[in-house]
């Protein structure tokens, strides 16, 4: 049987072999081809037009941008969970914007690498404890057969991996919050919604304009104020001058997928 190969060997194989690279290049250039063209098909009978395409893979910049003949626009973008970040979608008081957004998020990467680390050891002390052949195909020369429930919970991601609605209230996910220091659940970005759930608001400062809550999804909601549109994830907010103001969103991981509507009538 053939031997398994990890990222780094098939990488390795890219950068020592040009018709190996090559042949990747194109394999990336096709699947980029086809997903702009399905959307430029999938505008073109929706009844809108693409007025912006732009990449970036640095904050929510916009991937894609349409403009229907009602006047409304609508973007797509990736927004990461490192802090509040400017969208660039300019907002005027009286705009109706609605948003849908999906993905995944953890905000607890150092948990996930603990997690790692813990699990890593276990199979290490086992498999030297009881001589496991790891060539074998017998599930008893496996570690985990002989986890003790100890052993599990100790494998186990305490903050899991959430979607925009981040860890539900006044469920068992709540006790989630009880991990951390208990006064800085009252230093969440937004007090009172779900810990690592999407929010946003309009402007700079949220002197200005309080966030508000967006989750999975934010029907449609007349805005007050003018602004740029900016997009977070929830999160301990540091209000101490002398210490890195996104300390709580370093090691914070994965990313949303928004769709934001602007009816600009």
């Amino acid at each position: 049987m053939a031997e398994a190969k990890s990222f780094a060997d098939v990488f390795h194989c890219m950068l020592t072999s040009w018709k190996t690279f090559l042949s990747f290049l194109l394999l990336i250039l096709c699947v980029a081809s086809l997903g702009f063209l399905g959307f430029v098909i999938m505008n073109k009978y929706s009844g809108a037009t693409i007025k912006a395409i732009s990449f970036s893979a640095t904050g929510p910049k916009v991937i894609f941008v349409t403009e229907s003949s009602s006047g409304t626009k609508e973007y797509l973008l990736v927004v990461h969970p490192q802090g509040w970040q400017n969208t660039g979608i300019h907002i005027e008081e009286g705009n109706k914007i609605s948003v849908k957004a999906d993905g995944r998020v953890n905000i607890d990467g150092g948990g996930l690498f603990r997690t790692v680390i813990a699990r890593k050891d276990l199979e290490d002390k086992i498999k030297k404890d009881r001589h496991l052949d790891d060539k074998s195909a017998d599930q008893k020369q496996t570690p985990e057969y002989y986890f003790s429930d100890e052993d599990k919970k100790k494998t186990m991601v305490l903050r899991p991996w959430v979607d925009p609605s981040g860890f539900a209230s006044n469920t068992a996910d709540e006790q989630i919050m009880q991990l951390t220091f208990g006064n800085r659940a009252e230093r969440l970005e937004l007090k009172g919604a779900n810990l690592g759930c999407l929010i946003g608001r309009i402007g700079e400062s949220s002197a200005s304009s309080p966030p508000f809550k967006i989750g999975k999804a934010l029907p449609d909601t007349t805005i007050q104020t003018t602004g740029d549109l900016w997009l977070n994830v929830n999160d301990v907010k540091n209000l101490q001058s002398d210490l890195p103001q996104q300390m709580f969103y370093q090691d914070n991981l994965g990313c949303f997928w928004v769709v934001v509507t602007v009816n600009l009538k």
